[in-house]
Parts: structure tokens; C-alpha cells; sequence
């Protein structure tokens, strides 16, 4: 959160994720994919070069930043 906060106050505009759905338990195998289904296509609708930011169980959004190079915490 206090990375969000800090980016906002240096001009940058949030677009926070809330889960759509209620995840997999996070030591499931599927999780990594799960997360990349609801992160992709935010990305996608952003356009330009988002910086992502995670924490928690976004960190398995890190194969999405890997792949797609955008700037990531």
C-alpha cells in the first residue's frame, strides 16, 4: 500500500486490483496462474508502461513482469 501511496504522490495514477474472485490457497500449484488471469488483462487495458506493483499474493504476478518487462516492485 505505501508503495501505491508514494507513486501517487509523485504523479503517478493508481489502478488498484481488488481479486474478482476468491483465490486459490496460496501453496497451491494453480495459484501462479490464477494470479496472471487477473493481472494480464489489466495490464492490457492500462496500455503504456505500467509500473506493477505487489505484494503478498500478487508476487506471483513476478512471471507476468518477467515476461512483459514493464518496471516492478
Amino acid at each position: 500500500m505505501y508503495t501505491g501511496d508514494v507513486a501517487e504522490q509523485r504523479g503517478a495514477t493508481l489502478h488498484r486490483h481488488p481479486w474478482s474472485e476468491e483465490p486459490p490457497r496460496p501453496d497451491a500449484p494453480e495459484i501462479e496462474g490464477w494470479v496472471r488471469g487477473q493481472i494480464a488483462p489489466l495490464i492490457d487495458t492500462v496500455g503504456g508502461r505500467p509500473l506493477l506493483i505487489a505484494n503478498s499474493l500478487g508476487t506471483n504476478a513476478a512471471a507476468v513482469a518477467a515476461e512483459r518487462s514493464p518496471p516492478a516492485v
